[in-house]
């Protein structure tokens, strides 16, 4: 959702093509012209992120099957991130480790409304949890 590398998708038209909108509006796209794609503005539109705010915390919005093309952060098609199956993969099973070993608790600072700060890489501020090892 906050991609830092890939802000936009570049790609250079093979053959003249039209496509349209959601409102039914026709582009014309010639040979050879470049099209890009907004990742960020992707990765907050509320047409395939909503009907909550896309920039609200509500994993419930994953269980329904999303479009590959909805989740931009590692590119799309033949120049997509070569290293994506494997960054993914790394962070399941640190996840799975991480769950496997210890159970999350709240923390008594857990805060009701917590913000995200803009920097390089999104962090949240206010946002505490607790570890603690299964017996």
């Amino acid at each position: 959702m906050y991609p830092i590398a890939v802000q936009q998708l570049s790609r250079q038209c093979e053959q003249e093509t039209v496509v349209r909108d959601e409102h039914g509006k026709e582009f014309k796209i010639g040979k050879d012209d470049i099209v890009q794609a907004d990742v960020y503005s992707l990765h907050y539109s509320t047409n395939l992120w909503g009907p909550t705010d896309p920039g609200i915390f509500y994993p419930d919005r994953h269980i329904t099957q999303q479009s590959q093309c909805a989740f931009l952060g590692f590119g799309l098609g033949p120049r997509q991130c070569i290293g994506m199956r494997f960054a993914m993969s790394i962070l399941k099973l640190t996840l799975i480790r991480l769950l496997k070993e210890y159970t999350v608790v709240h923390s008594n600072k857990l805060e009701e409304n917590w913000c995200l700060t803009d920097k390089r890489v999104i962090t949240p501020q206010n946002c505490w949890i607790r570890l603690e090892a299964r017996q």
